[in-house]
């Protein structure tokens, strides 16, 4: 009976060692194809996120583009391609008109080279009216339809009239 319990020993341990290393022989290259594969999807995990980020990237530059697209279509409307100088004529002596009750006088400079890409015509406007009228038309400037800025303004007058002179000056592209 020993030699059963050695023979059967023998056997048993004969077969641990050919499943032990059938198991290494399979599980070992099983678990370097899986530890391959997992290192690949983390190498793809880190690709996606760097995309993902730079489709947010591109996205951000996508609506600033737009936004600058948006603003300078509105920029173009204040300052437009064409000089229409006698345009801006009208809108300021219809200001004029609706602030004071009085009949502005205009004077147009020659139009000048700007910074840029814009030229620039100065106008020289002269109104009478109460210090009220003259101050509701210089805040009726903001409602000009084209970019323009108050170079200068003199206001001079007595207790109940007033007269003012303002140099404006318009911008339009060359």
């Amino acid at each position: 009976m020993k030699n059963f319990h050695k023979t059967s020993l023998v056997i048993i341990l004969s077969l641990v060692v050919i499943v032990a290393g059938t198991f290494l022989g399979i599980v070992n290259p099983l678990s370097s194809k899986f530890f391959s594969i997992y290192q690949k999807n983390l190498n793809y995990s880190s690709h996606i996120s760097a995309i993902n980020e730079k489709l947010d990237y591109l996205s951000d530059m996508k609506e600033n583009q737009d936004e600058i697209s948006t603003a300078n279509q509105k920029f173009s409307e204040f300052v437009p391609k064409t000089h229409q100088v006698e345009d801006v004529l009208v809108q300021l002596d219809a200001l004029a008109r609706a602030s004071t009750n009085n009949l502005p006088s205009f004077s147009a400079e020659e139009e000048k080279e700007a910074e840029g890409e814009f030229k620039t015509t100065t106008i020289s406007i002269n109104l009478v009216g109460t210090y009220e009228t003259i101050r509701s038309f210089i805040n009726s400037l903001e409602n000009l339809q084209r970019f323009a800025v108050i170079e200068s303004l003199c206001i001079s007058g007595s207790e109940n009239m007033a007269s003012a002179k303002i140099t404006l000056t318009i911008y339009h592209h060359g």
